[in-house]
């Protein structure tokens, strides 16, 4: 949806997708910071939420994970589909809905979607593939560069819906911590995590440009239709072959960490209730995604204003500065463990003063200490600014889609 971002926001929205790579890669620094100062070989984002902000910690940053997920999981059935439908044009959407629901089925059925890593490589080879057949048209046809089909800026509402899909792209934050208690090297997270938002920032610009640059105002939100509209042959069917295969194998994992947190509040572990579980949250994601199908970019846009704002722009700086009051109070918070499922009566426990603390843990504990009220001013600032662009932005989708909804009225 980059090229379509674009054309929503004008050039201008390019400057707003490197500062957001640019946010988003010193948040994602902070949030290791965080779960460097808790307790535990592989700390989740509840933990750390409650860590700094007891139980309604917990419970926030569940809900913001929840939400957000709800909206990739629309988001990817959207996808799916749509992208079956450029292949199969002939299929009535019905069917093309029902019929890749019924076949994601099994894939949700694997408790165990550790098969399933290599999407993240996958998801790799289809951005580049996207951004390769675009520079490919473009190359081939620079005759399609013409100044008048472009804008430098179009309006708030049009930013607003910009802003809100690059974000989106930049969702996944809360997977870091699985990364950093993976990676053997931990002095090298920070290069990993720089490296990976250049070549992010690089992939979305090279394909928003080219994109746009060669449709114009008349970029579609999903870019396939763009490249099918131009080269209707193998290029097509090759790129959006590799959409659909990433799209599909991302419903797996997206449903089971969608219904993770339901599973745990309730108890649900037996294999059988777990499938079942996961089937109906399945099924009532994909009622939802038909009714949603219309209003792509508006779904992109608030998930990523609203949700991934939240969860990878505010809530990383927040915890970070609360942890340092907790630490700086002798709050005994800073050292809970919550490990323990949802609704155990042990779910609280303090770490013992035996209890191993990481090399990690120590030189975080040593370099939080050293925090001044400037720095945790500038955490807060972080958070706060966060906070308003999420509200602003979030409005305007709101705004934007009352305004589609009527016009089709």
């Amino acid at each position: 949806s980059k090229p379509y971002s674009v054309a929503q926001g004008g050039w201008v929205s390019l400057l707003g997708l490197t500062f957001l790579c640019s946010w988003g890669a010193v948040s994602g620094l902070i949030l290791i910071r965080c779960f460097q100062l808790v307790p535990g070989n592989r700390v989740t984002y509840p933990q750390l939420g409650q860590a700094a902000m007891g139980w309604f910690g917990k419970r926030l940053v569940q809900g913001i994970i929840l939400l957000e997920f709800i909206g990739a999981t629309l988001i990817v059935m959207i996808f799916m589909w749509k992208n079956f439908a450029f292949l199969f044009p002939s299929v009535d959407s019905k069917y093309i809905a029902i019929g890749l629901t019924t076949a994601a089925i099994p894939s949700i059925w694997l408790l165990d979607f550790g098969q399933l890593s290599f999407i993240s490589l996958l998801g790799v080879i289809a951005n580049a593939s996207i951004m390769l057949a675009l520079v490919g048209f473009l190359v081939d046809d620079p005759s399609q560069i013409d100044t008048t089909k472009y804008d430098y800026v179009t309006n708030w509402e049009g930013l607003s819906v910009s802003m809100g899909i690059y974000t989106v792209a930049l969702a996944g934050h809360a997977a870091l911590p699985g990364v950093y208690a993976d990676i053997e090297d931990k002095g090298s997270i920070e290069w990993v995590v720089a490296i990976s938002f250049v070549f992010m920032w690089l992939i979305y610009v090279i394909t928003a440009v080219c994109g746009y640059l060669f449709h114009g105002r008349d970029a579609h939100v999903l870019v396939t239709e763009d490249i099918m509209i131009q080269s209707p042959g193998w290029c097509f069917q090759l790129v959006t072959g590799l959409v659909l295969a990433k799209s599909y194998c991302s419903v797996s994992p997206i449903i089971a960490i969608l219904n993770e947190i339901p599973e745990q509040a309730l108890g649900v572990k037996s294999p059988l209730l777990r499938r079942v579980s996961r089937t109906l949250g399945l099924i009532v994601m994909s009622l939802l995604a038909y009714m949603c199908q219309d209003h792509l970019g508006i779904v992109e846009a608030l998930t990523g204003s609203a949700f991934t704002m939240a969860s990878s722009f505010i809530l990383p700086p927040l915890c970070l500065v609360l942890l340092s009051y907790n630490s700086s109070n002798g709050n005994v918070g800073l050292y809970k463990s919550v490990s323990a499922p949802l609704g155990d009566p042990e779910e609280i426990q303090i770490l013992s003063a035996k209890a191993v603390v990481r090399d990690d843990m120590a030189a975080a504990l040593k370099w939080l200490s050293n925090l001044n009220t400037c720095d945790r001013l500038y955490y807060w600032l972080l958070a706060t600014a966060g906070f308003v662009v999420g509200v602003v932005f979030t409005y305007s989708d709101i705004m934007e889609l009352i305004s589609e909804n009527g016009a089709r009225d």
